[in-house]
């Protein structure tokens, strides 16, 4: 969980930033995350600040690498496209972290057993360590399925059009972060026969919210990559329409050429002809 979950984000990081993936940097940026979570683990900093201050950690890095990468960047532009991937990226382990954790909410209510705490803390354990491996495992998958269909769209972002992908990205991110801390939290309250009291969750209802959350991620990004697609079809469209403009204005001197050169011919036909007409009667001296 504090391990390869990062490591692993990172790497989807920087391949949508389309830097180079240094170990060194994805060890230094590992040690900050698990900083900041530990900091938030003895402080208590939950909901919006502890997903803000992982967005920005992570944007920060962002940053860095694409200073080292490209010599002559737009810094604006880096500035909000690391912020917008960096979103993404946070939204996309909190949605694999919120489809994973109502199963294993929904485990661990199935195996409590009244007549062991041991065997009880047992499932529990296992019951975490499964939910973080296939969570690496549906974070892996996902992340995989949007470089293929949407990573071009992705790096060849436009600088006015990355606040449209990140202000609901980051919604997603601060939604799932609040179902995560108020709702499930992490305490679990049971009576003495060990039947849980506190949270009482609907995991069915839970369960399609968190499909929901991701089907609208991926909504969301084919509705960015229409706005990439439409700006650069309008953008293909201008270039057109001046080539076009340069090419009527070509064919438009074009013609005033013909007709000069027209106009030429005529004037030396008839000077040609008048030179004849005095070489038949004899006028040499005229003629020339």
């Amino acid at each position: 969980a504090y391990i390869i979950m990062p490591l692993i984000s990172f790497r989807f990081f920087s391949q949508c930033l389309e830097s180079a993936f240094w170990w060194r940097t994805a060890i230094l940026y590992l040690i900050l995350h698990s900083g900041l979570s530990f900091l938030a683990f003895i402080f208590f900093l939950e909901g919006t600040f502890k997903i803000l201050a992982e967005i920005c950690l992570l944007a920060l890095f962002g940053i860095w690498l694409t200073k080292k990468s490209r010599l002559f960047a737009d810094h604006s532009k880096t500035f909000i496209q690391a912020f917008t991937l960096s979103a993404l990226t946070v939204s996309l382990k909190s949605i694999c972290g919120g489809i994973l954790q109502w199963a294993d909410f929904f485990v661990f209510s199935l195996t409590l057993n009244p007549a062991s705490t041991a065997t009880t803390n047992f499932f529990l354990y296992l019951a975490d360590s499964l939910r973080e491996c296939l969570k690496v495992l549906l974070f892996f998958l996902l992340a995989r399925l949007i470089l293929i269909h949407f990573g071009q769209s992705i790096k060849a972002g436009i600088k006015n059009a990355f606040p449209l992908l990140m202000i609901p990205l980051l919604f997603i991110s601060l939604v799932e972060q609040a179902v995560t801390d108020r709702i499930y939290g992490n305490t679990i309250v049971t009576n003495r026969q060990m039947e849980i009291v506190f949270p009482v969750i609907d995991h069915g209802e839970m369960l399609f919210l968190q499909l929901f959350a991701c089907a609208c991620l991926f909504f969301i990004l084919a509705a960015y990559q229409d706005i990439i697609a439409s700006f650069y079809a309008k953008q293909t469209l201008g270039q057109l329409k001046q080539q076009a403009r340069e090419l009527e204005t070509y064919i438009r001197e074009s013609r005033i050429r013909d007709e000069k050169t027209r106009a030429f011919r005529h004037d030396m036909k008839n000077h040609l002809l008048v030179l004849a007409q005095l070489l038949k009667a004899g006028q040499a001296a005229k003629a020339y």
